[in-house]
């Protein structure tokens, strides 16, 4: 105590105070091998705590380690073992900081110990949020010990936070099997964290408010996003997350311009679900004359709920000339899927094919032509394409190439077989 008062009055590296502290140090951990001294467990586990501390406040932090370590193990109570292992870590951490790079290791096994000790306390999450440690969990343990905070705790909102931040993150990179799991996690986190964010920002000051707005848009759009993605689409979480970006802008008075684009993409995701297909093309258009990076996205969005529609109703000449629209609009972005970008050709050519039956002219038949000409480059063309084709290139008055294509499928063709005939 003398010392400690010392170093209090002088600062810890007078040297003075730091002769104290050793003094202090070596006395304690004398007294913990002194005869007869194994008969107060307790008391022995204290003075090396104490000693510890005395070695830490003096600047030997490997010395003060050890003795932490040796605290920790002679410790009668989980308190006691606590708080020295805590106490390892963070000498051990304050070393490699300071320059002894060689305790790195033994840092990172003393972080590892505490963390599968005591996941749920504080000084965990404390740990799993910082870098240094982080990298040392995958992130699903470090999501567990970061959801196990608890809301007592000082870190608990930036724990779920951080947790949040790393459901995301797994959410982008998981498979599909895993990816519904995930996102429902998230979402339900989310939602939580931005109704108690809300709440905050609307009874803090100026200067803070602000700040939770940011980080309130932040998790809102993510929200949006997998919310938005996962199948079926979660309409009502998705317009949750825009009308509080709204709000949340509004309130602090955020410039959000620079999401105008994302902003607009997910009223369109939400509008092309719920069959507003009129009002979705609009916001695509704009995001296509924009040349927003969310213009290719949002023509596949189209292109998709478009052919569900056709399907639907393959009466809807007003749908299929959708999927003719955004179907070229997606053509250009799937050259290195073949799989898909013959899916969508042979689509297109279809619905181009209805269009040019009630009116649609050689501009449509022009469109068909040329998706089963890229059918027939890219080496997917069957007997029936083929034969559209010709057929085709009949209606487009160039019997010569309609001929060729005719020979193709006939030489494919078994001479026995009724389609050879």
């Amino acid at each position: 105590d003398a010392a400690k008062a010392i170093a209090e009055r002088r600062g810890s590296e007078d040297p003075r105070a730091v002769t104290a502290l050793l003094e202090a140090a070596e006395g304690l951990a004398a007294a913990t091998s002194a005869e007869g001294a194994e008969r107060f467990p307790n008391e022995r586990a204290r003075a090396l705590y104490q000693a510890g501390q005395a070695l830490f406040d003096a600047g030997r932090l490997a010395e003060a380690a050890e003795l932490f370590e040796q605290g920790r193990t002679l410790a009668v109570t989980e308190e006691r073992r606590r708080q020295a292992a805590w106490m390892r870590v963070v000498t051990l951490d304050r070393a490699v900081e300071s320059g002894e790079a060689s305790l790195g290791e033994e840092r990172d096994q003393a972080a590892l110990l505490f963390l599968a000790a005591y996941p749920a306390s504080d000084e965990s999450a404390q740990l799993a949020l910082r870098p240094s440690t982080a990298r040392l969990l995958t992130e699903g343990q470090a999501v567990e010990i970061l959801l196990a905070v608890p809301r007592s705790a000082s870190t608990y909102s930036a724990a779920r936070r951080r947790a949040a931040a790393l459901l995301y993150r797994r959410y982008r990179n998981t498979g599909p099997v895993d990816r519904p799991l995930v996102a429902d996690q998230f979402m339900t986190l989310a939602e939580d964290i931005i109704t108690q964010d809300v709440i905050e920002m609307r009874s803090a000051g100026s200067d803070q408010a602000a700040e939770l707005a940011e980080s309130v848009i932040i998790s809102a759009r993510r929200l949006a996003d997998v919310a938005l993605a996962v199948n079926p689409p979660q309409i009502d979480r998705g317009t949750f997350a825009l009308e509080t970006i709204d709000r949340a802008a509004d309130f602090a008075a955020i410039d959000v311009s620079e999401l105008a684009d994302e902003l607009l993409f997910r009223r369109l995701q939400i509008a092309s679900h719920e069959g507003r297909l009129d009002e979705a093309t609009g916001l695509a258009d704009r995001l296509a004359q924009s040349g927003s990076a969310f213009a290719e996205t949002a023509a596949r969005v189209m292109y998709r709920d478009s052919v569900r529609a056709w399907i639907d109703t393959p009466s809807d000449l007003e749908a299929a000339r959708r999927v003719v629209r955004f179907g070229e609009r997606t053509r250009a972005s799937l050259r290195s899927q073949p799989g898909a970008l013959a899916s969508v050709l042979g689509t297109i050519a279809q619905a181009a094919d209805r269009l040019a039956e009630v009116g649609g002219g050689q501009e449509m038949r022009q469109i068909a032509l040329s998706a089963r000409e890229e059918l027939v480059a890219l080496g997917t063309a069957d007997d029936t394409t083929l034969r559209e084709l010709a057929r085709g290139y009949g209606l487009a008055f160039d019997p010569e190439r309609a001929s060729v294509t005719c020979l193709s499928v006939l030489q494919r063709a078994d001479p026995a077989s009724l389609g050879w005939f």
